[in-house]
């Protein structure tokens, strides 16, 4: 189990921008390999295994976190790029109109003086 998680942590490691996108989950897995050599050196070797999977399965999923966040960002920049474009803002401008002009007609109708009142 060690050299299992000696592999997929070198594999994790190497890659420069993990440290960049997920330094938590990185930290977190990091502790969990410590918890386990800890354990082991105090002879507690069914938690120094629990740690060690624990450990081997953050560090497994790091790389598909890191993806993620990185597709996560690009489509958020996408997204603020978009947001300033002058077609955005006039087809969402039209989109709220119809809206606006609605509540505004509402207040309007609420401010009459009713009818039945006077009746």
């Amino acid at each position: 189990m060690r050299s299992k998680l000696a592999s997929v942590r070198n594999t994790v490691e190497s890659d420069s921008s993990i440290k960049a996108w997920v330094p938590k989950l990185l930290a977190s897995a990091d502790q969990e390999a410590i918890a386990g050599e800890t354990a082991f050196g105090g002879n507690k070797f069914t938690d120094a295994m629990a740690h060690w999977k624990v450990a081997i399965n953050t560090y497994s999923n790091i790389p598909s976190v890191a993806t993620a966040m990185k597709k996560a960002f690009t489509l958020q920049s996408q997204y603020q790029k978009e947001l300033g474009s002058v077609y955005l803002q006039e087809a969402t401008s039209e989109r709220l109109k119809p809206a606006f002009l609605m509540e505004a007609f509402t207040d309007l109708i609420d401010q009459h003086p009713s009818l039945t009142r006077h009746g």
